[in-house]
């Protein structure tokens, strides 16, 4: 069984040239979206979606992964699929795109000045058991 969720996909320059737009010049995490090291890259985005003005604030969780070889990309995701058991990582239904989250897609274009190819949708599929950044937080503090 796998847990599936339905977002977006955007790269670390895409991040960068996002970033550079929407942020203040003197925006604290500055040298961290300027870095060479993906990692740090994403770490700003997660910081101009949680703490920032981003339209993304309250309206998703971003995960960074690695995606082929070196490289990483932020999966910008939005909602879970539904729980299937006979689902697997070769065989699932995708998750749809809903007007919802077109609507806020067009908001994200607006601020990152990206293109539409540029965000594609996709499911992303993660194993049953796997915690959102959010769960993991909640039982530090427990």
């Amino acid at each position: 069984m796998v847990l599936k969720v339905g977002g977006w996909v955007v790269t670390v320059p895409h991040i960068q040239a996002w970033l550079r737009k929407a942020t203040p010049p003197d925006w604290e995490n500055r040298d961290l979206m300027e870095s060479p090291e993906a990692d740090d890259v994403c770490f700003a985005l997660l910081k101009w979606v949680e703490e920032g003005t981003s339209v993304l604030k309250d309206q998703c969780e971003i995960l960074c992964l690695p995606s082929g070889k070196q490289s990483i990309v932020a999966y910008i995701y939005r909602h879970y699929g539904d729980d299937d058991p006979t689902e697997n990582s070769v065989q699932f239904k995708p998750v749809v795109e809903t007007l919802q989250d077109k609507d806020i897609k067009k908001k994200l274009l607006a601020e990152s000045g990206l293109n539409d190819e540029d965000l594609p949708w996709m499911t992303i599929l993660r194993p049953s058991g796997y915690k959102s950044r959010a769960d993991m937080f909640e039982e530090m503090e427990r």
